[in-house]
Order: C-alpha cells, then sequence, then structure tokens
C-alpha cells in the first residue's frame, strides 16, 4: 500500500544523477515568487534526481511516489503570496535528501517545511 506524504511528495525531491542540472535561484526569495520557468526548471530538476515520474522509494511503513513534473510545479504555484517560505529552505531540505529521499520525512529542514504547508495553501 502507498502512503503519500502530500506536502513533501509534492515538492521536496533530491538532487543527483544525470539529468537537469538544479536551477541557480536566490536563496533569499520566497518560493511563491518564483516564475513558472523556475517551478519548472526546479521541478524537471528533483523529478529527474529521484528516478522519474513515477518511481517509489520505500521509507519504513511509508512509500514515497515520486509525482510528474507538472505536478510538481502546480503545487509551488498554489503557496500564498504572504507564505514566507524561501528558496534557501525548500533547497535546504532538498540537499538533506540528496543521501536519502527518506530524509524527506525525517530530516528537520523538511518538518520544518510541511509545517508552512498547514498555513501557505
Amino acid at each position: 500500500m502507498l502512503k503519500y506524504v502530500p506536502f513533501c511528495a509534492l515538492l521536496l525531491m533530491a538532487c543527483g544523477g544525470g539529468g537537469p542540472s538544479a536551477p541557480s535561484i536566490d536563496s533569499s526569495r520566497k518560493v511563491s515568487s518564483l516564475s513558472d520557468a523556475e517551478r519548472e526548471d526546479r521541478c524537471a530538476w528533483l523529478v529527474s534526481a529521484q528516478g522519474g515520474e513515477g518511481a517509489t522509494h520505500k521509507c519504513g511503513d511509508a512509500t514515497l511516489k515520486i509525482n510528474s513534473v507538472e505536478t510538481c510545479a502546480a503545487g509551488l504555484k498554489k503557496l500564498s503570496s504572504d507564505c514566507p517560505m524561501t528558496y534557501g529552505e525548500l533547497k535546504a531540505c532538498d540537499e538533506a535528501a540528496v543521501d536519502d529521499t527518506c530524509n524527506l520525512l525525517t530530516a528537520s529542514a523538511c518538518t520544518k517545511l510541511n509545517a508552512y504547508a498547514l498555513s501557505c495553501q
């Protein structure tokens, strides 16, 4: 049975491997201010790094399923303009997950982003 972690699985996949390179975005920018192209570039990088759309990662009793670039970008676009989340905070979670996708569920940088999910959508 697949368990989905809506905010994490939607937005937060780790880097690594081939494919697109990580986008160069100012870490102080609010995530809600990213352009459509920046959201798509970031998501293309993350989805590719995680094995592509539909790839799964077993994390204890949970299984994370990698979403499409479009779903990832749409999730970022839904963040309200007053959401304080910065690209640097988002990137910190990405970096925590570089070694292990399951860090999306446990790393402090990622749990902070999950807290934003309650107030930013």
